[in-house]
C-alpha cells in the first residue's frame, strides 16, 4: 500500500549525497588513514534531528544528529556512511519502510572505520 505513495516525497530530495563505505588503510604511508568507497550518489531530504527525538520516535539509544529521508537504494544500510554537506555521517537506523528513513550519526573526518 505505501508503494503507491513512495514518490510523492521526491520533490524534497535537494540535498546531493554519497553512500559510501569507509576501510582502515593498510600500508605504512597511510597510517590508519580510513578509505572511502563510493557506492553510489543520490537525491535526500537532510534534516537536524536530536539524540532524544530519535530514542523517543525510532527507540535508537545512539546519539543522532540527522535524519535522511530519501528514495530505496540496496546501498543504504546500518554501517555505510553518508556524505551530504560537507559532512561525514555513519548510517545507525534505517526504518522498515518503502522510502527509507535513515537515523545518521556524525563522525568526525579523523576517526577510523570504527
Amino acid at each position: 500500500m505505501l508503494e503507491k505513495y513512495a514518490g510523492v516525497f521526491e520533490r524534497f530530495y535537494t540535498t546531493d549525497a554519497q553512500i559510501l563505505t569507509r576501510t582502515s588503510g593498510g600500508g605504512y604511508s597511510e597510517r590508519g588513514k580510513p578509505k572511502e568507497t563510493v557506492l553510489t550518489a543520490i537525491k535526500a531530504d537532510l534534516q537536524p534531528i536530536g539524540g532524544d527525538m530519535a530514542a523517543k520516535d525510532y527507540g535508537v539509544a545512539e546519539e543522532c544528529q540527522a535524519r535522511m529521508f530519501c528514495g530505496y537504494n540496496e546501498h543504504i544500510k546500518t554501517g555505510n556512511y553518508v556524505r551530504a554537506q560537507g559532512r561525514l555521517y555513519r548510517i545507525v537506523y534505517v526504518a522498515p519502510w518503502t522510502s527509507p528513513e535513515v537515523l545518521l550519526q556524525f563522525v568526525r573526518e579523523d576517526e577510523g572505520d570504527g
